[in-house]
């Protein structure tokens, strides 16, 4: 019975150790993940030009101004360039800033395509 029960314990903590190992996100290279927390900055589009012809989930930082009010969420956006995009911006993204077309702002997000609609999904506002 001691056997048994020594078997059993040993076998329960080698299945423990194997278990926390793989939760702690091993990565054997070969299968590609998307990165959180890190942003390579040569990676960000940072123009409007550019994030029309960026891929989807292409993160950007673009600077400029809202110039008109579409729907609830859904905003007109110009860069320094003059070109203008589509974004979209959450209620809880605006954190209690208002913001007007004669203001400088920068967006963060990611370039969200859609069949033949191309804008970018707002994740935060910084008024400049």
């Amino acid at each position: 019975m001691k056997k048994l029960l020594t078997v059993t314990t040993i076998a329960l903590s080698s299945i423990a150790v194997c278990g926390a190992a793989l939760a702690q996100g091993f990565n054997n290279g070969s299968a590609s993940q998307v990165q959180q927390g890190f942003v390579n900055e040569n990676a960000v589009v940072k123009t409007v030009s550019d994030a029309l012809k960026a891929n989807d989930d292409t993160p950007v930082r673009l600077e400029g101004q809202i110039v008109k009010q579409l729907g609830k969420k859904d905003f007109i956006f110009k860069d320094g360039s003059g070109q203008e995009i589509q974004i979209e911006i959450d209620k809880k993204v605006w954190n209690g800033i208002t913001v007007n077309p004669q203001d400088q702002i920068q967006i963060i997000g990611k370039v969200d395509k859609e069949w033949n609609n191309t804008e970018i999904d707002v994740k935060q506002v910084i008024k400049k």
